[in-house]
C-alpha cells in the first residue's frame, strides 16, 4: 500500500481514537465529580460523629463532677452537724474552715458544671447544622447521582460505538497495513495519545513540538515511505 493511503487510514483511526479519549476523559471527569460529592458527604458525617462523641465525653465528665458536687454536699452537712457537738471554739472555727473550703470546692464544681451545659448546648446546635447539611448533601447527590449515571451510560454507548467503528477501520487495515498498524498501536500504548502528526510551518512536529531534520523532511516530500520523527510518532504534511 502507497504511504499517502497508509497515512490516510492513520488519520482516519486517529480521529476515532481522539474521539474515544476524550469520551474516557468526560466520562473519568463524571465520575470524580460523584467522588467528590461523596467525600463532601462522608467528611460532614465523619465531623457529625465526632462532635457526637465530644458530647457524649462531656457528658461522662460532667457526670463525674455532679457526683463530686454530692459528694461535698455530705461533706458540708457532715460538718454542720459537727458543729453543733464541738466543745471548744477552736474546734468550732476548725470546722468552719473546712465547711467554707467545701462550699468554695462545690462553688468551683458547680462552675463546671455550668461550663460543661453551655458546652453541651453549642455542640447540640453543631450537630442539628451538620445534620441538616449531611441531609442536603446525600439528596443532592441523589440527584447528582442520577444525571451522572445517566451520562456515564451515554458516553459508554457513543464509546462502545467508536470502538466498534474502530474495529471496522482496523479490520479493513490489517490484511493491507498489519506491520504499520502495529507500530500506530505501539506508539499509542507507549503514552503518546496523538500517533500520527502534522508538521506544523513547515518544520515543526505537531506532537512533540521539535524541529523536523531538513533530511526528514525532504524524505516526508518523497512520499516513497512512512516517515517518523524523532518522538516515534508518524509524520505527515497538509497542503496549504
Amino acid at each position: 500500500m502507497h504511504p499517502i493511503e497508509v497515512l490516510e487510514r492513520f488519520i482516519e483511526l486517529q480521529k476515532n481514537d481522539s474521539a474515544l479519549d476524550s469520551l474516557a476523559k468526560e466520562r473519568q471527569a463524571a465520575l470524580d465529580q460523584l467522588d467528590l460529592h461523596q467525600a463532601k458527604v462522608k467528611a460532614v458525617e465523619e465531623q457529625m460523629a465526632l462532635e457526637k462523641k465530644g458530647q457524649e465525653q462531656l457528658a461522662r465528665a460532667r457526670k463525674t463532677v455532679e457526683i463530686e458536687i454530692g459528694t461535698k454536699d455530705g461533706q458540708i452537712s457532715k460538718y454542720q452537724n459537727q458543729l453543733l457537738e464541738v466543745k471548744s471554739n477552736e474546734q468550732y472555727q476548725a470546722l468552719q474552715h473546712e465547711i467554707d473550703a467545701a462550699r468554695a470546692e462545690k462553688a468551683r464544681l458547680e462552675e463546671k458544671v455550668l461550663e460543661a451545659m453551655f458546652r453541651d448546648d453549642e455542640m447540640k446546635k453543631r450537630i442539628a447544622a451538620l445534620s441538616h447539611q449531611a441531609e442536603e448533601d446525600k439528596k443532592k447527590l441523589a440527584d447528582e447521582r442520577k444525571i451522572l449515571e445517566a451520562k456515564v451510560a451515554d458516553l459508554q454507548k457513543a464509546a462502545a460505538d467508536k470502538r466498534k467503528e474502530r474495529d471496522g477501520l482496523v479490520e479493513k487495515a490489517h490484511d493491507e497495513m498489519s506491520s504499520d498498524l502495529e507500530s500506530y498501536d505501539a506508539i499509542r500504548k507507549s503514552g503518546k495519545k496523538v500517533a500520527e502528526a502534522k508538521v506544523l510551518d513547515g518544520e515543526t512536529c505537531e506532537g512533540c513540538h521539535m524541529s523536523v531534520p531538513p533530511q526528514t523532511l525532504q524524505e516526508l516530500r518523497r512520499q516513497t515511505q512512512l516517515v517518523r520523527c524523532v518522538c516515534g510518532r508518524f509524520l505527515y504534511e497538509v497542503e496549504a
